[in-house]
């Protein structure tokens, strides 16, 4: 029989139909019931006599990971009692996440996003939203899909009032639909007690933090600017306390949000002692469609296997540059082919391996770093009603998020005044997709990713400076960590050419230098 290890501080406890009922302590909703928490999509775990049911949530919110060596079902390996596994860190190297059900520790496994599970001397499926994802409707009106959506975001916005009772719920408000949205649900539901955020280095952060700021002026919310500089960012990153968050943050499968730790110590000065509700608007544009590429279309139109394994490649082997090892190649083939075998369509399978892979593992891996700090979480576009809507949305009206676009703008953006720069944001999306248009037009992954690499070498400027201080990071660890280095050294020429454009190519290299050299040690009194 398998025990049950969790971390106090990360979990509430309490009895529930006589059974230990554990949901998450940074969730600022908290269900009532079981077919609540399901019904909502937050993970929990429930313990009893015979056994431990585990629910992983839609987006698995907090992680929680099979032991097979030490018998435990637990939401933080044992690192010291297990090999590392070198594979996975080829993972975390291509993409910055492990993929698939492996960690990065021998003999430890993670559970899926969406599941439902029993651990008793094993592992028993008891449900999986692979086999109950709604079908699409076919039979598309704009006018009852509109009504449908906006009823979802009022029942999933109708926690907003209790959420907002006892914190103040901050906004990231970076001027994108997303994070806009969100902004503009808040104000409708009638919600005051709401601070709008805005980070980024000055000049490269300027064409998000006037949108931002425009947006929370108009809706009638407080906005509070953080400018970072690099030698803030360094500085920060150069403390002990950081890299005790480094060593927490990554659950053996990511590497850590760190684009926002600076905006966290910010927010303490200017805030002190006082803890936040955090909502981002990750990910509804993903739902919506935005991750949908001609690649992707061309894919599902032919229902061949190698371009769809193709178009998943060129949109997420991002930390390095090409060619594709082979053994990574046919890793997310068959992970693809798994996902096509529930009968969902192409362009389907790849929305569904980006969920449980990079949005589950990595973007929503981002509410670690507001745990850290003390702060509660809230993710609205991860509630499972919202990502159910979007199953039944024709995937013509989710290319290029022609209905989510449209739906905002006219729903909200115009008649609350926050509709001022749609037409800029179009032809700014215009151009950066016309180049993606064109290497398309041959369904190679390598023309793709050539293109996308050329874009963000000469187009594109990180507004949080992460670009600027990766490789500095890496060079401070690589200076301590001479051994471990080598063999990752070693690693990295076994599998790949050189770095890619993304700048999480650095922090996945820290990640596995502290893996390699067994350092996950907190120093406590940091």
């Amino acid at each position: 029989m398998f025990d049950l290890t969790l971390q106090d501080n990360r979990w509430l406890r309490r009895f529930y139909e006589g059974e230990e009922l554990y949901s998450p302590a940074g969730s600022a909703v908290q269900p009532s019931t079981i077919e609540d928490f399901e019904r909502l999509g937050i993970t929990y775990v429930l313990k009893n006599r015979e056994g431990i049911k585990i629910y992983t949530g839609i987006a698995r919110q907090v992680p929680l990971y099979l032991d097979s060596k030490q018998k435990q079902v637990t939401d933080q390996p044992f690192y010291e009692a297990h090999e590392i596994d070198e594979e996975s860190i080829v993972d975390l190297l291509a993409f910055g996440y492990v993929t698939g059900i492996s960690t990065l520790l021998k003999s430890v496994t993670q559970f899926r996003a969406g599941k439902k599970v029993l651990v008793k001397n094993e592992s028993e499926t008891l449900s999986d939203i692979l086999e109950g994802i709604p079908k699409t409707n076919q039979q598309f009106r704009s006018d009852v899909f509109s009504k449908r959506l906006e009823t979802v975001l009022e029942e999933v916005f109708d926690e907003a009032s209790l959420i907002s009772k006892d914190r103040t719920i901050v906004v990231p408000l970076s001027g994108g639909y997303d994070s806009r949205l969100l902004a503009c649900l808040l104000r409708k539901a009638g919600i005051e007690n709401v601070i709008c955020v805005n980070y980024g280095v000055k000049g490269a952060g300027k064409v998000e933090s006037n949108p931002s700021r425009e947006a929370a002026s108009r809706l009638g919310y407080k906005w509070h600017y953080v400018e970072y500089t690099v030698k803030d960012l360094l500085n920060e990153m150069s403390t002990q306390e950081f890299e005790n968050y480094f060593r927490v943050s990554h659950g053996f499968v990511s590497t850590p949000h760190v684009q926002e730790y600076l905006l966290m110590k910010k927010l303490y000065e200017s805030f002190p002692g006082q803890k936040f509700t955090f909502a981002p608007g990750h990910s509804a544009d993903f739902s919506a469609g935005s991750h949908i590429t001609p690649m992707v279309l061309k894919a599902n139109k032919s229902k061949r296997l190698d371009l769809l394994v193709s178009a998943t490649l060129a949109k997420h082997f991002t930390l390095r540059k090409l060619p594709v090892p082979s053994e990574i190649y046919e890793r997310v083939r068959r992970q693809l082919e798994t996902l096509v075998s529930y009968g969902l369509e192409p362009y389907m399978a790849f929305e569904t391996w980006n969920w449980f892979e990079r949005q589950s593992k990595f973007i929503v891996n981002s509410i670690r770093l507001y745990e850290f700090f003390g702060h509660n979480w809230w993710l609205p576009f991860w509630d499972r009603r919202f990502i159910e809507f979007w199953f039944t949305v024709p995937v013509e009206q989710k290319k290029s998020k022609l209905f989510y676009d449209r739906f905002v703008e006219q729903m909200f953006f115009e008649p609350m005044g926050v509709a001022f720069d749609e037409r800029t944001k179009r032809k700014a999306k215009n151009r950066k997709s016309l180049m993606m248009r064109l290497a398309t037009i041959i369904p190679s992954a390598n023309i793709t990713m050539k293109a996308k690499d050329f874009y963000m070498k000469n187009r594109y400027h990180n507004p949080w400076g992460m670009d600027l201080i990766g490789e500095h990071l890496l060079n401070r660890f690589t200076a301590r960590y001479q051994g471990p280095y080598q063999q990752l050294f070693q690693l990295i020429n076994n599998s790949f050419s050189a770095r890619g454009y993304d700048p999480n190519c650095y922090l996945a290299e820290v990640l596995a230098m502290l893996l390699l050299g067994q350092d996950f040690g907190v120093i406590r009194d940091a």
